[in-house]
């Protein structure tokens, strides 16, 4: 579950990768202002990379980010952010409800 409460300073930038639909290929500044999340679309060098499939999970929670991390399955170039991705995109129990 993504959490702003738990993030209310958070900034940082993420470059998200799909080999399958260019679409979702973006470098994007992450920021929580006012307790909103934005995000914006940047030229800043990125804080994090990884492909669009961990950033499913990271929404999801199926996994907290260090876990990601030691797999390599997010690159990390700014080991100062690492708290802040790790406190917007923490580990927890997804309730999924679907009626047929």
């Amino acid at each position: 579950k993504l959490t702003v409460q738990n993030c209310p300073d958070c900034n940082f930038t993420l470059l998200i990768g799909d080999d399958f639909l260019e679409d979702n290929n973006h470098l994007l500044k992450v920021a929580v202002q006012n307790g909103k999340l934005n995000f914006t679309s940047t030229t800043e060098t990125e804080d994090f990379a990884m492909d669009i499939e961990i950033f499913t999970q990271l929404y999801f929670s199926v996994k907290n980010v260090l876990d990601f991390v030691e797999e390599g399955k997010i690159v990390v170039n700014n080991p100062l952010k690492l708290a802040a991705l790790s406190r917007l995109f923490p580990k927890c129990q997804t309730y999924i409800n679907e009626y047929f």
